[in-house]
């Protein structure tokens, strides 16, 4: 019964989703500028935004479920690497980076936010005899 209520179509809503492909793609965009990698090793880094596409036209609780907790997980690691910097005295040596690391974390609290406030509603029925 729980299996079949994960996978149950829901209201559509795709603000958060939108939310999350910029910050998905910002945080690709400049990964991409970063580093030196060919086409064909970026490719499963396009898998995530396969799923947000296939979860904007057919929503499921699963699927809320597979794309939030990966993108929390993340958050919660740029917050850890974010506070390292600033206790370690890293925004003096790398303002730059100090700066990426702000707009990354703040980008990343409108993202978890937004999933989490367009998380699918749960449905009550009552059975009456």
């Amino acid at each position: 019964m729980t299996s079949l209520y994960l996978f149950e179509q829901r209201q559509r809503r795709v603000w958060p989703y939108l939310i999350w492909l910029l910050a998905y793609g910002c945080t690709l965009f400049f990964d991409l500028l970063d580093a030196k990698f060919g086409f064909r090793l970026i490719l499963p880094l396009l898998l995530p935004i396969l799923i947000v596409l296939l979860q904007v036209t057919y929503p499921t609780k699963i699927g809320w479920i597979i794309i939030t907790i990966p993108t929390c997980i993340y958050y919660a690691y740029g917050v850890v690497l974010f506070v390292n910097c600033y206790l370690n005295d890293g925004w003096r040596s790398d303002p730059h980076g100090f700066e990426g690391a702000v707009c990354f974390t703040l980008l990343e609290t409108v993202t978890c936010a937004a999933l989490l406030l367009g998380r699918p509603k749960m449905k009550v029925k009552v059975l009456e005899k």
